[in-house]
């Protein structure tokens, strides 16, 4: 709780003030010289509140404190987290895809950390695939009792010996640095800590050359 409280507050709140206060300058129209140092110092202020912010939501995530569960639709949540990237999917021309395979997506589960977390497997799976690639979610009936949510992309792919490692913190693919794709390494550590509050299971599938699938199991209401 102590730690929640100073990323939500101590430290987020002087970034966003140091934010606003570069806000304040930019106004005054500066010189190019001081721009250019402020336009560096925005970009450091922003990467540190993401990364409070990624903070945050993995110590929510995997807080031993009950989570809120409630009964939602898998499907609206795939389809809330598909608009949060489609000005990203579209900067780099990749077409996002959704293949519904089931008529009940009933599950019980806490509806902002699931989105989140489909949220960062589609940001993931649209970094790191080629420009004007195709993005797919797809969900459909893993048997009697679960829901498969699989996000699919036509990227690079993973090494074998990479993917044991994938969901650990700070973890980042080694072609990461070669595409010039950013982070720190916490986007999966945050999905299996949302799929395993949940009660779920996170699958991975991949081949080099082909791509990268990402499969949620959640149990379904029945």
């Amino acid at each position: 709780t102590e730690m929640l409280n100073f990323l939500s507050h101590d430290l987020r709140s002087p970034l966003v003030s140091i934010t606003a206060l570069i806000d304040h300058a930019e106004a005054r129209r500066p010189g190019e010289a001081v721009s250019g140092l402020l336009s560096r110092m925005r970009k450091h202020t922003e990467t540190s509140i993401d990364l409070a912010e990624q903070f945050l939501q993995l110590a929510r995530a995997e807080s031993s404190e009950a989570h809120e569960f409630q009964e939602l639709d898998l499907a609206a949540v795939a389809w809330n987290a598909l608009e949060q990237v489609w000005a990203q999917a579209r900067s780099r021309n990749i077409r996002l895809r959704h293949q519904f395979h089931l008529e009940d997506s009933w599950v019980l589960g806490e509806g902002n950390l699931l989105e989140r977390a489909v949220v960062n497997l589609l940001t993931n799976a649209i970094k790191y695939s080629p420009d004007g690639t195709v993005v797919s979610v797809r969900m459909e009936q893993a048997d009697e009792q679960h829901i498969r949510l699989c996000v699919i992309d036509q990227g690079a792919g993973i090494p074998e010996s990479e993917i044991p490692g994938l969901f650990d913190r700070f973890s980042r693919l080694e072609q990461a640095s070669d595409r010039g794709a950013k982070g720190i390494g916490l986007g999966l550590a945050f999905v299996e800590a949302v799929v395993r509050c949940h009660g779920g299971e996170v699958e991975v599938t991949s081949e080099e050359g082909r791509g990268a699938c990402f499969c949620i199991l959640l149990r379904q209401i029945q």
